[in-house]
């Protein structure tokens, strides 16, 4: 039944600042953010490293809450 389908769509996000000292690759980072909730593709594991994947399939509210864990961890 495709009408309880959902789209997902798919946003390379440049992590490349928050590189350096506090995490040293997006592998690095990716993990950091999983443990405080969401779930990311680091881009090292396509070929671009200081790259973040996010895909998006969920309700807004889910993508609203997701971006301000990540905020949250990136910018504490």
């Amino acid at each position: 039944d495709t009408s309880t389908m959902r789209r997902a769509a798919q946003l390379w996000a440049d992590a490349r600042r928050h590189l350096g000292r506090r995490f040293k690759t997006t592998v690095a980072l990716a993990q950091s953010l999983l443990r405080s909730g969401v779930a990311v593709v680091p881009g090292s594991s396509c070929g671009r490293e200081g790259w973040l994947r996010l895909s998006f399939s969920g309700s807004e509210e889910n993508t609203r809450k997701g971006f301000a864990i990540i905020e949250k961890a990136l910018c504490p």
